[in-house]
């Protein structure tokens, strides 16, 4: 399945309460791994050294520090047509928002922790079980 499709999927099977989204890319023809970087620079991608995966891709849903989704779509369908092939991994995800508190807005507030797979809470849990199976 080609990765933008592969994105497409997994976003939208997510609950509509998801605030980010971490991926691994990893390409097939690793001669081909220049040619990749450059195009997923585009969304900061952050590449593993020493690692089974190339890439670690990080998603905003709606704000945040990270690419947004119609950006990662873009580049991943950039790769697509490169003929860049790849498979994409579901590394984890956040959901829900940081509580705001007293004196909130004189510090940066906390982010909701990344959920590994087996840590996540209500129709994530499903969402992400059902996501592993298919990839």
């Amino acid at each position: 399945m080609a990765l933008a499709a592969t994105f497409e999927q997994i976003v939208g099977s997510l609950p509509r309460d998801w605030t980010d989204l971490e991926l691994d890319l990893r390409i097939v023809d690793e001669s081909r791994y220049v040619e990749a970087a450059v195009l997923l620079a585009q969304c900061n991608a952050e590449p593993y050294s020493r690692h089974a995966w190339h890439w670690r891709l990080i998603c905003a849903h709606e704000f945040g520090h990270a690419a947004a989704a119609p950006t990662l779509r873009g580049v991943l369908e950039q790769l697509d047509q490169s003929g860049i092939e790849g498979r994409l991994s579901l590394r984890g995800i956040r959901e829900g928002r940081a509580e705001a508190g007293p004196m909130s807005g004189c510090a940066p507030l906390p982010h909701a922790p990344i959920c590994p797979a087996g840590h996540l809470s209500g129709a994530a849990r499903g969402v992400v079980s059902r996501l592993r199976a298919a990839f």
